[in-house]
């Protein structure tokens, strides 16, 4: 069948969908083309039929399209056609926006309520982490916070006494996607101080292997210290001991790199944070880019506000998801690990989805139905 070189279409508002009369339709082609550029104007029914079949005025290639009215503009400043065209490609609908929905008081003003929330954003962002640094682990804490309770409440005699049989059991609501089981190493006959002290040394084993820390000299000074405080218990040294636990907790506030939130909930919420700063970031560019061509819609900003609110959340959705999936991704020879589980990755995919939101809508879309696919297979 042969290709067509007819170009139709029609030029209507996209809220209204009313049709412009009298429209300025321009065929023009691209550098490179040595066509000629055609004007028409639609007709009563806002349409219009441009007769590309002299191949000496429309030679084969690219052509850039563009409508002009007094009343409105075009929603995108030109589209891109080849000639001749493909069968089934021959219509081109153009939308227009009428000029009364742009409003440049209204751009400036939505424009520095995003740049004041980011910055309010971004403050509360830095100053509660700043308060509230993340220690090695929050059970170490939690652990070193419990024995000296214990110690407090029981004093020395009762402190490495074996007649208290206690199993530390790792806090669920503090555990992450890939920790460790902690139930079996309360083993039978030790005392609770050394129970909770083994406790402490596989999770501060486990942190430090994960966040490639364990061969630093954080990592060898961190473990020596609760070794120093196992051996501190063996020997029934009381005093000793509650020194050591001091340093452990002392220590726990000096770990490099231990700005991010990396424990549950405060994981979702750095999600959530980053993810929203990105969020605020891009509107705050596309309003400035509509604000300097004189573009900016004034109804956009319920969307604007839909986005604020959803986007986030989507990324908080998404990196839940992602954390049970391992990614590898291919540089020719040399290969990638994404490992969501790592707080930093996390963060590079929220400010991603933040920047970016509709592929992450497109990747939930298909991750759905190939999930329901699946699931009418099994059916």
């Amino acid at each position: 069948m042969a290709n067509t070189r007819t170009l139709r279409g029609k030029v209507y508002d996209k809220t209204s969908n009313a049709r412009y009369v009298d429209a300025t339709v321009k065929l023009e082609p691209v550098k490179g083309v040595s066509g000629e550029t055609t004007f028409i104007d639609t007709d009563r029914n806002g349409e219009f039929t441009l007769d590309l079949s002299d191949e000496k005025k429309f030679p084969e290639g690219d052509y850039t399209l563009s409508v002009y009215h007094d009343d409105a503009i075009m929603e995108r400043d030109e589209s891109t056609i080849s000639v001749p065209m493909e069968v089934g490609k021959s219509f081109s609908n153009i939308p227009m926006l009428s000029r009364d929905q742009f409003s440049q008081p209204a751009g400036i003003g939505f424009g520095a309520t995003l740049v004041i929330l980011l910055l309010a954003v971004s403050g509360f962002y830095s100053y509660w982490h700043i308060q509230y640094p993340v220690p090695l682990d929050a059970q170490v804490a939690k652990l070193v916070e419990m024995l000296e309770k214990y110690q407090d409440q029981e004093g020395e005699s009762m402190l490495l006494g074996s007649d208290v049989q206690v199993s530390v059991v790792q806090d669920s609501t503090l555990s992450t996607p890939d920790s460790i089981t902690l139930t079996a190493t309360a083993a039978p006959g030790n005392s609770f101080v050394m129970n909770t002290l083994d406790t402490m040394r596989i999770i501060a084993m486990h942190t430090l292997a994960q966040e490639k820390l364990d061969s630093s000299d954080f990592g060898k000074a961190y473990l020596f210290l609760i070794d120093e405080a196992q051996r501190a218990a063996e020997r029934g040294n009381a005093a000793e001991l509650k020194l050591l636990l001091k340093e452990i907790r002392e220590e726990s506030s000096q770990k490099p790199n231990n700005f991010f939130w990396d424990i549950y909930p405060m994981r979702m919420l750095e999600i959530l944070l980053w993810a929203l700063m990105a969020t605020l970031l891009r509107l705050i560019i596309n309003t400035g880019y509509y604000l300097f061509r004189k573009r900016f819609i004034k109804s956009g900003i319920y969307h604007s506000l839909g986005l604020i609110f959803t986007v986030p959340i989507l990324a908080l959705l998404l990196s839940i998801v992602l954390s049970f999936i391992k990614i590898n991704v291919a540089f020719g020879e040399a290969e990638l690990n994404l490992d969501l589980t790592n707080i930093y990755i996390s963060i590079l995919v929220a400010t991603f989805i933040g920047l970016s939101p509709w592929k992450a809508w497109d990747y939930l879309n298909d991750l759905a139905d190939s999930l329901f696919k699946r699931l009418n297979t099994t059916d």
